[in-house]
């Protein structure tokens, strides 16, 4: 279950309406944070069938549909590997959502932007976060 702001999020209907994901934070019983974002669902490729594929008689059309279903966000514990060995362990996280989204960009700009909010990379900040866009590590903040 989420926590968002004073209120719980426990289905795709406490959800408001439009949102396409969401900017969490999880915290650890030892207070050590994640944040990254999440989308509520998912998209993916399916090819057609034997079936399907011997229907179609224009060489040019695809041979494959979207299929749109309900992302695992509600059981989601984020993508660290550590966090997740520590949950499988039997840790305790609380979990928190702190924006929904409403586009794919803007996802991507509130997530760093609580990220360097949080200061998760650095120095003696207590965060499994290890980066910041694959560009910003903690090694680049160290003075001298």
């Amino acid at each position: 279950m989420w926590k968002y702001g004073a209120s719980r999020i426990a289905s795709i209907g406490d959800v408001p309406e439009g949102a396409i994901g969401f900017i969490y934070r999880i915290v650890d019983q030892d207070g050590k944070e994640y944040i990254g974002q999440k989308t509520l669902m998912s998209k993916r490729k399916k090819k057609f069938g034997k079936k399907q594929l011997a229907e179609i008689t224009d060489k040019r059309m695809k041979t494959y549909e979207y299929i749109i279903k309900e992302s695992n966000w509600l059981s989601y514990t984020g993508s660290n590997k550590e966090l997740n060995d520590n949950v499988k362990n039997g840790m305790k996280i609380s979990k928190e959502i702190l924006k929904f989204c409403y586009a794919k960009k803007q996802m991507s700009y509130y997530e760093i932007k609580y990220m360097m909010v949080y200061g998760v990379i650095e120095p003696g900040n207590n965060s499994y976060n290890g980066n910041i866009l694959g560009r910003y590590f903690p090694k680049d903040l160290i003075d001298g």
